[in-house]
Order: structure tokens, then sequence, then C-alpha cells
């Protein structure tokens, strides 16, 4: 029975339809400082690079073991939350 390994690394185009969501809640009630709260999402299909590395290994006819590690960059994409406190809060 004869074994056989296989290292290799790739590297390319990357593409996603990326969602993200931000928010928060502040939950501070006073007469002068109310709580308040926010929430925003944006979606995108975004464009980026890949690269990786592997190794595969045929243990016989009917074994194949991989293991391969895979980075994606795909950017950055920022959202702002809008606020929704009093002007004591947004002065910070």
């Amino acid at each position: 029975m004869m074994r056989h390994i296989l290292l290799y690394a790739t590297g390319g185009l990357a593409f996603s339809d990326v969602t993200f969501s931000n928010g928060y809640s502040d939950n501070a009630i006073a007469a002068t400082f109310s709580g308040g709260s926010g929430y925003r999402s944006k979606s995108a299909i975004r464009t980026g690079w890949t690269t990786g590395v592997g190794v595969e290994w045929v243990h016989d006819a009917n074994w194949l073991i991989r293991l391969a590690y895979l980075y994606v960059d795909l950017g950055s994409m920022h959202v702002g939350v809008p606020l929704s406190n009093t002007p004591q809060f947004t002065r910070a």
C-alpha cells in the first residue's frame, strides 16, 4: 500500500454578500440623562482577495484526509449608528 501526500497553496479573487448590523441600548434613566437606543444595518456585495494552504493525504483507494486553511480579506465596511439620546449624551 503506497501513501501519497500533496501540499498546496492557493490564492485569488474573493466575493461575498456581506450584511453588518450594529446597535446599542442605554438604560440610564434620569431627569437630565435619559436612555436611548440606535440600530443600523448595511448589506453589500464585497470583493477582495483570498489565500490559503493545505495538505491532502491519500490513505488508500477509499480514504482521503484533507486539511486546509483559507484566509479571505473583503476590506472594511463602516456603518454609522444614529443616536437617539439627549443632547447631554451626544456631547462626549
